[in-house]
């Protein structure tokens, strides 16, 4: 018919507008028709990780002038606040002691480990990060890059100034030669043909992996070097029994130089868990700002034997099992808040919800804890508690469809959780029976694998 007229390429444009805009145009819309923009948008979906902060705004509180959104904009700025504090007191309460653990039944070397566990571990979320966004026109790799240079610039000049520590001058350079050369290899493949393509990808990993296998021979070199001085200690000690006090001088200042250079190899043969320093201080021994470099706090090493006991002297394998539930539980810790001022109550308050929720959600594994962190009921819920939630929210966040919000996916993920009781809850009961209140049993350590999920 004469009277139908046929789309143009500009009504096309009009029509994919929503699938091609960003989420922030919404801002220059009324806030009548914010909710639909949102919902057609797909950036605003494809954008959102954990929080959707455009479709609460829009959709589900409906903000209807500039006021009513400033206010639920500063109860979001609340929510970011709270998932950084949660953020930070899982990374210190839970992820590092369960790095140093691993670290430490592994017989690492602290520079092995750093170069190794600690580094996957800081970089998981940066890789799940970058691999949801391969789709869309970001710049992945020049955040990466400089990612790295802030963590290796500022985040190691605030570390080197807060808690001044001894750096082994040959690590500290054998990584920063691999480190330089990765990023002039890098410069040359994209400066040649401006694209990385499979081989080149290739390329750079094998320089990885050769600067990991470097580290390991390393510390396989060092022990062997520890091993060989500590036998010629043990030989001039037993020369200096032997001989006259005349004769033995040499052999004494012999002995003290290989005592000297064993100590000097030693000192990072392995991970040291040391004493945790207490969260309070008197107010005239706390530190005020200076520009001066920090006077490094020496540290006693954690009796890790020592400390998986707490009391002896009971048959009861539930000794105090409800007292030591409802304790660990407890997110504010009593002593801390008795001295603490209002500022740090304050932050102590603030805390305290992610505190509770991590306490029912993550084991604890911390050498440096009495009983290590055990605590029999608590620990026993963790088995069934934990993979479930990991399995709902991992299915619900990770395998969802992109033009969907992750949680509307729970229901369908909810099964899932429910199948793993099938094999968790029999855990959980042999636990139940077989473990004491007293102490962690022997394969307590398996509970890494759920703190570190």
């Amino acid at each position: 018919m004469a009277g139908i007229k046929k789309p143009n390429m500009l009504d096309k444009e009009f029509n994919d507008f929503t699938a091609k805009a960003n989420c922030y145009a919404v801002m220059s819309f009324p806030f009548s028709e914010r909710c639909d923009f949102v919902k057609k948008a797909s950036n605003c979906l494809t954008g959102t990780n954990i929080v959707p902060y455009m479709h609460l705004l829009a959709c589900d509180f409906k903000c209807k002038n500039q006021f009513e959104e400033h206010i639920f904009v500063a109860f979001l700025s609340i929510v970011c606040f709270e998932l950084l504090l949660c953020l930070g007191y899982v990374v210190h309460f839970y992820y590092s002691p369960a790095l140093k653990a691993v670290s430490r039944m592994l017989h690492m070397s602290e520079h092995l480990a750093g170069v190794t566990i600690l580094a996957f571990g800081n970089t998981t979320t940066d890789l799940f990060c970058s691999l949801t966004t391969l789709n869309d026109d970001s710049a992945v790799l020049a955040n990466s890059l400089a990612n790295s240079l802030f963590v290796v610039m500022f985040i190691g000049g605030l570390v080197c100034y807060v808690s001044p520590f001894k750096m082994s001058s040959y690590s500290t350079m054998r990584d920063l030669l691999f480190f330089i050369f990765g990023l002039v290899l890098l410069d040359y493949m994209l400066n040649t043909d401006e694209k990385v393509d499979f081989i080149e990808c290739i390329v750079l990993t094998i320089v990885y992996l050769i600067c990991l296998a470097v580290c390991v021979i390393d510390v396989y070199l060092v022990r062997i070097t520890l091993n060989s001085l500590n036998r010629q200690i043990r030989d001039l000690e037993e020369i200096e029994e032997m001989e006259d006090l005349d004769d033995t001088h040499e052999i004494v200042i012999k002995r003290k130089l290989l005592t000297s250079r064993y100590d000097a190899l030693a000192e990072d043969d392995r991970v040291d868990i040391l004493e945790r320093r207490t969260t309070w201080r008197p107010l005239e021994k706390s530190r005020t700002f200076t520009y001066m470099t920090r006077r490094t706090e020496k540290r006693q090493a954690v009796h890790i034997a020592a400390n998986r006991f707490n009391y002896r002297g009971t048959s009861n394998r539930n000794h105090n099992l409800f007292r030591e539930f409802f304790v660990a539980l407890n997110p504010i810790p009593l002593a801390d808040w008795r001295h603490a001022g209002m500022l740090p109550r304050i932050f102590y308050i603030a805390v305290a919800p992610v505190s509770l929720i991590c306490t029912i959600y993550i084991p604890l594994v911390d050498f440096e804890l009495h009983k290590n962190g055990w605590s029999k009921l608590l620990n026993c819920i963790h088995i069934f508690l934990n993979p479930a939630i990991t399995l709902i929210m991992g299915k619900a966040m990770l395998f969802r469809d992109k033009s969907e919000l992750w949680y509307y996916n729970i229901h369908e993920a909810f099964m899932y959780g429910v199948y793993s009781l099938v094999i968790t809850v029999p855990l959980a009961i042999f636990v139940m029976i077989h473990s004491r209140t007293g102490c962690p049993p022997k394969y307590h350590w398996i509970y890494i694998i759920m703190n570190l999920t």
